[in-house]
């Protein structure tokens, strides 16, 4: 596993990174979660606004960090997501994070703001993520991230169907 090092730039915008900077801190990232892979669903209702919880939310925000906004990710078998919250997660009270893809939850809420979503289908998604106190309710939702995901194909570039490969041609006689 990479170290991760944070960073604020001029302008005081917080920076990530997986590469040193003179006055980063090192980010100590805690177990991945592996979601399974689900089928494509288009649940329009699941993106409506969300539930509101009768505690006061303690979450200043939260945010996907990966893949960043409008990122294109190339020949990926899978696809590591990366979450953070201000304050951090407060698991001690049972709170854990939902992650959504396309508008539909996957998997179960973990403790942990590190998935990795395997078999993903090639296409452009949005990812948001939701912290849900221990009863279940929502309590903050980030808002969607876009990010394209490209894998080589064999597919004829005007029909758009699949060629059989060209078999190899037979040395000729000389």
């Amino acid at each position: 596993q990479a170290e991760v090092y944070r960073w604020k730039d001029a302008q005081g915008n917080a920076v990530f990174s997986d590469i040193p900077h003179q006055g980063a801190e090192i980010i100590e990232l805690g177990p991945t979660t592996i979601i399974p892979g689900q089928a494509e669903q288009h649940d329009e209702a699941a993106t409506d606004a969300p539930l509101v919880a009768e505690e006061p939310n303690p979450y200043e925000s939260i945010v996907v960090l990966a893949p960043g906004q409008d990122e294109t990710l190339r020949d990926q078998q899978s696809v590591a997501v990366d979450v953070m919250t201000v304050p951090d997660l407060l698991v001690s009270v049972g709170h854990r994070l939902q992650l959504y893809m396309d508008g539909a939850p996957l998997g179960e809420p973990s403790k942990t703001p590190h998935f990795v979503l395997p078999g993903v289908d090639r296409g452009t998604h949005q990812l948001a993520v939701a912290v849900l106190d221990q009863g279940g309710a929502e309590l903050i939702r980030s808002t969607a991230t876009v990010f394209h995901l490209h894998k080589t194909s064999v597919a004829d570039a005007k029909s758009g169907k699949s060629r059989p490969p060209i078999p190899p041609r037979p040395p000729q006689a000389q």
